[in-house]
């Protein structure tokens, strides 16, 4: 039997958190969850902004652009550089011991979904270097890639992109305004909601049946347990 949320109170479950974002000098990271099955992140990168390459020995990930175009250097086995670009609404695998880094020219969101909470990767060159190898991966012509979001569903209250979708679950939310979602709820599915752009209003059926809400802004994060009926 899972937890329904009936007989909690509002107060036990109505907490938003609001993700410190920590700055790099290419740019900055917001931890936007970090649950033991799966985290996200969002990974700003400034103009000419260029992460140096590094990778984890076990962590996976999956980027998504939102804002802008990024150049993903990298090394293959051989150590030899290559460079893939991820457009606008591109998606991109980061396998485990992928050796890579993140660069824009006009600057760019990203946002990563990984399978557990990252820790922090290895890195393998300088921001001198990476400034270096960037500008040159940003003046020479570069590959797109072909991974995209999928199983697109238009709703009447806005829309749902999936990401990916594997031990771990990513997608991207549009609500539109004044759009209201179905009440659902899910047996053993845990979920993070994060807010990118706009206010959201979560409702919550709670205690005796009861109907609460709270309002996300952006930059928030809210988590919802399984068996917690909700809607936005």
């Amino acid at each position: 039997m899972t937890d329904s949320g009936f007989g909690l109170k509002f107060e036990q479950v109505s907490t938003i958190v609001r993700p410190v974002v920590q700055e790099r000098a290419w740019g900055d990271v917001t931890e936007c969850a970090a649950q033991p099955l799966y985290g996200m992140y969002r990974v700003r990168l400034g103009p000419n902004g260029a992460q140096p390459l590094h990778f984890w020995m076990r962590g996976e990930g999956v980027y998504y652009v939102e804002e802008g175009e990024v150049v993903v250097r990298s090394r293959d086995l051989a150590g030899a550089p290559t460079a893939v670009r991820i457009p606008l609404r591109g998606v991109l695998d980061a396998p485990p011991g992928m050796v890579h880094g993140l660069c824009s020219r006009d600057g760019a969101t990203i946002y990563m979904f990984t399978s557990e909470p990252l820790p922090e990767p290895v890195r393998v060159e300088t921001l001198e270097e990476a400034d270096t190898e960037a500008q040159a991966a940003l003046s020479a012509p570069v590959e797109a890639v072909n991974g995209t979001t999928f199983d697109v569903r238009e709703k009447y209250w806005g829309r749902i992109d999936s990401i990916v979708s594997r031990e771990f679950v990513g997608k991207r939310i549009e609500l539109r305004r004044a759009g209201q979602s179905s009440l659902e709820f899910h047996v053993e599915k845990a979920e993070s909601y994060y807010v990118h752009s706009g206010r959201v209003k979560v409702g919550l059926r709670i205690g005796r049946g009861e109907n609460k809400s709270l309002v996300l802004n952006e930059g928030d994060r809210f988590d919802i347990p399984p068996g917690h009926a909700h809607r936005a």
